[in-house]
């Protein structure tokens, strides 16, 4: 766990950002995801990886997002609605504020960001999936980028 400073609704509090260093996580399920978007000149993109313990899928895409948040939560979204992801995987990503806003309770403060969050929080708790923080390194060593 690693203790970090949150702002919400105007008040700093201190939270823990659950976070996992190890080479390969506990899970439950014998499943793991890595997810991540991004926006660069000319456009957002996003990839994930599933790993169960039969298969591996990735998939890598072009995304209509205008913002590097925007893009991070449609590629989660993207891995959320993929019928390959089975109930309960541990889902990795590198970015605090999506973790932050979908598990600990962090405000919203983008409007912009608004309709994402809504239909992530949706599948997230449809998919009983849980989803951590890691550092970035190891969403590019899984993603290769």
């Amino acid at each position: 766990m690693l203790p970090i400073n949150m702002h919400n609704m105007g008040t700093t509090k201190t939270a823990t950002l659950t976070s996992w260093w190890g080479a390969e996580p506990p899970t439950g399920t014998g499943s793991i995801s890595w997810v991540d978007g991004g926006f660069r000149a000319g456009g957002g993109y996003g990839s994930y990886k599933i790993k169960t313990t039969k298969d591996a899928f990735c998939s890598g895409f072009t995304l209509l997002a205008a913002t590097n948040n925007e893009a991070e939560y449609a590629a989660l979204i993207h891995l959320l609605e993929d019928d390959r992801l089975p109930p309960g995987t541990e889902i990795l990503t590198d970015s605090k504020l999506i973790v932050g806003q979908l598990t600990m309770g962090w405000k919203v403060k983008a409007a912009n960001l608004m309709p994402y969050y809504l239909k992530a929080f949706k599948l997230l708790a449809i998919s009983q999936c849980k989803l951590i923080w890691v550092p970035r390194q190891l969403i590019e060593d899984a993603l290769g980028h």
